[in-house]
Formats: structure tokens, sequence, C-alpha cells
């Protein structure tokens, strides 16, 4: 590039031809590092480069706490393909079967090195309960893919036909995966008993709001006995 350099007392004019390099702060290893270091603030240092690198890490949040992968020398910038993060891994024990309950309390729970992009490798354990998804061997890392959120929902111990008051002895609750879509279960037993169901509904159906509805109290035709007291006297009607 080439600029003009101007000057009053003497007057004189030139143009010179310079170079400009502009300079860009990336972070950087203050000093020589062996892989497997977790990395501290310490290990680091803002340096200006010429040129700039489309890998090349610019927030510090993104670098501090993750692994190095391979050894690196002082002043070497820092990049993506040198880190790794370190990720926690869910190991069965046990052969489970789909809609079998898992606790986390056996499994294996490890840490291990690496990207958890591609495999979707489940690094949080749901809060609720959890059930197997698919048949699941031991010695298996679960992904995502291989569990699902569940609720314990009510559902019918036997056939209730359409009108039948619902009793404690037609009902229990069964562990189910979480719908996204659909009617809502109901989980709680004590909100069906005393409904009557608004159709029949089949031995192992999950209840929902829309099979249920208030019970007659009194039926067309239904005989009815009616007492009145007051004091000693007491009258009986049918």
């Amino acid at each position: 590039r080439t600029i003009e350099v101007l000057c009053k007392e003497p007057s004189w004019k030139r143009y010179l031809r310079v170079n400009i390099n502009d300079s860009i702060k990336r972070w950087a290893f203050s000093s020589d590092l062996r892989a497997g270091i977790k990395l501290q603030e310490s290990h680091l240092i803002l340096m200006d480069f010429s040129s700039d690198n489309s890998s090349t890490i610019n927030k510090l949040s993104s670098i501090l706490e993750r692994i190095l992968k391979n050894d690196v020398q002082q002043g070497d910038v820092v990049t993506e393909k040198l880190l790794a993060d370190i990720i926690t891994v869910y190991v069965t024990k046990d052969l489970y079967k789909p809609g079998q309950q898992i606790y986390l309390k056996d499994l294996s729970v490890v840490s291990d090195i690496g990207k958890n992009t591609n495999n979707k490798l489940l690094d949080n354990w749901p809060t609720g309960p959890v059930t197997a998804a698919i048949p699941l061997e031991a010695g298996r890392r679960l992904s995502e893919d291989d569990i699902k959120a569940s609720n314990y929902v009510v559902v019918t111990k036997k056939t209730v036909i359409n009108g039948q008051i619902i009793t404690p002895d037609l009902i229990e609750t069964r562990l189910e995966p979480i719908k996204a879509f659909g009617a809502k279960p109901i989980k709680d037993m004590a909100v069906v008993l005393g409904l009557a169901a608004s159709r029949t509904l089949r031995k192992g159906d999950t209840i929902t709001f829309s099979d249920l509805v208030v019970a007659d109290l009194i039926k067309k035709n239904e005989r009815v006995r009616l007492k009145i007291q007051r004091g000693l006297i007491q009258i009986t009607l049918e």
C-alpha cells in the first residue's frame, strides 16, 4: 500500500510504500504442555497472530476444563482439534427388556474423554422413572434412544362397562413411557375413584379424563328410600 507523507516546515511531500499487517488476538498456550492435561486459565495467554484460522477458539469459557489431546509447545494457538471433552457415560450391568424400569443405582457411571455429538451418548440422567426403549445387553453404553422417560399411570385391572362406577378393585397403576401427543393419562388413583366410565374400558386400558364422567347418584326409574327425622319422629318413604 502507498501512503502520502506531508511536512509543512520545511515544505515537502513524499509517497512511501508500506506493508500493513492486521494482527488478531487469539488464545495460545503459555508453556509446553503434555496431552491429557485439563486446561486451566494459567495454561493460556492472549497473543497477536497475523492470520486467522476458522478452527481457533475465541472464548476462554470454551477452552477451560477441557482435555488436551496432543502435546503442544509454548505459543501454539488453541484450536478445536487439540481439545476433547470429559463426558459422563452410563453403562448397563444387566439385561433389560423393553418397558423394564432402569434404576440409576444399578448402572455403572464412568467418565470418558471424547466428543458426544455423533452417537448421542446419554450424559445426563433424566429426572423421574426411566424404562428401556429397546432390548439392552449388559455392558451397553446408553444413548438417548435407548431409554424413555416414563410415569406411573392409572389403568384398568379388568373390563369396566359404560356407566360403571370406578372402585379400587377395578384399577391399578402401571409404568409407561411419557407420550408427547394424545390425551394425558391420569396418574393419581384417588382422582378416578367414584367417577363413572364414559365408555367401555378393556383390561389394561390407560384411563384419561375423557374416559370418565360424574356418576349419577340416582338413575331414572330407580327406587329411592327417603328418611326424614325430626326429634323422636322418623318417617320413611319409598
